[in-house]
């Protein structure tokens, strides 16, 4: 299993704590990151992890006018860096691709075992909105296909009408007679930090500012570590 992370420099705090906690609970997870505005000591410190295969960093320049599609042009090419590992890793079978603000908290035994039967796998909300904090494919055409045509079409929506989660789910309907899908529980991005959970997410404000819930996550690492 390999997973694919990105993120910029703003949230470089988030990548040791997300690969530690699959140290402890999936240590044959292997890495490959796309990253913006990475110092070299911060490339360094992520290339010292034995799981990352590598670091590709990118130079982008920020301007605060048009801020939105600075996050725009990072979030929606996740489609492209996830083709891109799948195809400097053919032999792999399972792929991953995760937001990085978020902390594994029990093994995946039972994805992986499910996903040797389909395509692709997320979070299905509505018929507008598929989460994209994780998504899992096989090593499949049909896979490859579909993470084709959501990069081409994320990169040209319209801002707040054709982007990430609206056009992941676009291409599901358009899709979803023609190739398999495994529609996941939100426990694999559970923003409330449940027990029960496989994945905890960061993502949304109301539970606290980000750095305070990286506190938190922080915390149960330590004590998943120490178990």
């Amino acid at each position: 299993m390999i997973v694919m992370l990105y993120f910029d420099s703003g949230y470089y705090y988030w990548a040791s704590l997300l690969i530690g906690s699959f140290a402890v609970h999936e240590p044959e997870a292997k890495f490959t990151l796309y990253t913006f505005n990475l110092s070299k000591q911060q490339i360094d410190e992520l290339n010292s992890f034995s799981s990352v295969l590598y670091v590709e960093n990118m130079v982008m320049k920020f301007d605060p006018k048009i801020a939105t599609k600075w996050l725009y042009q990072l979030v929606c090419r996740k489609g492209k860096f996830l083709l891109d590992t799948m195809n400097r890793f053919e032999n792999e079978k399972l792929f991953i691709s995760m937001d990085v603000d978020m902390m594994l908290v029990q093994e995946l035994g039972v994805l992986k075992k499910k996903m040797k039967n389909y395509d692709v796998g997320f979070v299905w909300v509505n018929i507008n909105k598929i989460m994209s904090g994780f998504i899992a494919v096989s090593n499949t055409d049909n896979a490859k296909k579909y993470l084709e045509e959501y990069y081409k079409r994320a990169m040209i929506g319209k801002l707040k009408h054709e982007n990430d989660q609206p056009t992941l789910a676009k291409i599901y309907e358009e899709k979803k007679n023609d190739m398999s899908f495994l529609l996941l529980s939100r426990k694999y991005l559970d923003s409330s930090a449940g027990k029960d959970a496989y994945v905890w997410s960061a993502h949304k404000s109301v539970f606290g500012p980000k750095k305070e819930r990286h506190k938190k996550y922080l915390k149960k690492l330590k004590y998943m570590e120490n178990e």
